[in-house]
């Protein structure tokens, strides 16, 4: 397979679900900053950055999901029940 590099050969769908993969990444990294750091002030602002990130991916998420191109099936009743009596701290 070619490589593409002309971005005009790429799909909305390809271009926005390759942008939502990086968020994810990215809030993953973030994450893992977050929680090695020494710092404070440093361990704030890679919160900050990750919580970001998020809000980002989010966002490509609910293009993706309103455009059909990333479904989710929602939970049912019972299944919301199963995991609330499972975790009941949350």
């Amino acid at each position: 397979m070619r490589p593409i590099t002309n971005p005009a050969q790429l799909s909305d769908k390809t271009m926005v679900g390759d942008s939502l993969d990086t968020h994810k990444y990215l809030t993953m990294k973030y994450n893992l900053s977050a929680n090695e750091s020494a710092s404070s002030s440093l361990r704030r602002t890679f919160m900050s950055i990750h919580r970001d990130e998020i809000d980002s991916a989010e966002k490509l998420f609910d293009i993706m999901n309103r455009q059909g191109w990333y479904t989710v099936q929602s939970a049912t009743p019972q299944q919301i029940s199963q995991v609330e009596s499972r975790y009941p701290s949350l």
